[in-house]
């Protein structure tokens, strides 16, 4: 009997310090990344939508001109793992937006263990 209750101790002292794994999204105030304050007076990142398609995280960033003029940028997303670390960076995709336009990207990870992300924006190369 004792040892039954040591084995059954010893179980849920284990249980108890095992790492939890979860699918849901990790809240990260600074995904959202403008490369220089130059490109922010001109580019506003509006808001970010996050959802799991298929187990795998999808992401969409809002992007607004703040000005009349056309905009050339480039954008990534960066994928990172539950512990912050990065799965995969994207390559820089092109970006025309006109004049005052609102737009959305978006991308889909694809890897099970990305659970958040980071968005990049920068002047076109």
């Amino acid at each position: 009997m004792k040892r039954w209750l040591i084995a059954l101790s010893v179980l849920f002292l284990l249980t108890g310090c095992a790492k939890s794994v979860s699918n849901e999204a990790v809240s990260n105030p600074d995904r959202n990344i403008i490369k220089n304050s130059y490109l922010e007076q001109k580019v506003e990142i509006l808001d970010h939508h996050t959802r799991y398609t298929n187990g795998l995280l999808e992401a969409m960033v809002r992007l607004h001109n703040k000005t009349k003029d056309f905009q050339d940028l480039e954008y990534r997303f960066i994928w990172l793992d539950s512990d912050g670390f990065v799965v995969e960076k994207e390559p820089w995709q092109p970006l025309t937006l006109n004049g005052l336009e609102t737009t959305q990207v978006s991308s889909i990870a694809h890897s099970p263990n990305v659970v958040d992300f980071k968005f990049e924006i920068r002047q076109k190369q």
